[in-house]
C-alpha cells in the first residue's frame, strides 16, 4: 500500500530543500492531570457595584483529562532533495506535533521542515492508529 501512495506522489511532487511530505498517523492523546474550577465562581451583583462584594478565591480540583500528546508520529511519503536528508520514504518519524503545515495538494498529508522532525521511530508497535 504505501509503495503505491509513495510512488504516485514521488511522480507528482518533489519537496524542496527543506521540506519533508509525511502522512501523520491519528493524533495521539495521552492521559493528564489537569487543575479546573471546581464550580463556577459567584456573579458580581451588578446593581450593587458601590458596595464592596467579596470576591472569594475559586476552589479547583484535580481531573484527568485525554490532550493531544507533544509528539506525534508519521510516515515519510517524499523526503528532501538535499543531502542532510536522513531519514527515507516509508519510515517512521518523530515530529513536534504543533509543527508543519497541511498540504492541502495532496489529501492527509504535512510538510515538515527537516529540523523538525525529531527522530526515527524504531519499535514494532506504533500507538494509537
Amino acid at each position: 500500500m504505501l509503495e503505491g501512495k509513495a510512488s504516485v506522489i514521488a511522480g507528482t511532487f518533489k519537496a524542496g530543500e527543506d521540506f519533508y511530505l509525511i502522512e501523520p498517523f491519528k493524533e495521539i492523546k495521552i492521559n493528564k492531570r489537569v487543575t479546573v474550577p471546581a464550580e463556577t465562581p459567584k456573579p458580581i451583583d451588578p446593581e450593587n457595584l458601590d458596595e464592596v462584594q467579596d470576591a472569594a478565591p475559586a476552589e479547583t480540583k484535580q481531573v484527568t483529562k485525554k490532550v493531544p500528546a507533544n509528539f506525534q508520529l508519521g510516515r515519510v511519503l517524499v523526503k528532501p532533495q538535499a543531502e542532510k536528508a536522513k531519514f527515507e520514504v516509508g519510515e517512521v518519524v518523530v515530529y513536534r506535533g504543533r509543527t508543519g503545515e497541511d498540504f492541502d495538494l495532496i489529501k492527509g498529508s504535512k510538510l515538515i521542515r527537516w529540523f523538525e522532525i525529531i527522530g526515527l521511530w524504531v519499535d514494532e508497535t506504533i500507538p494509537a492508529i
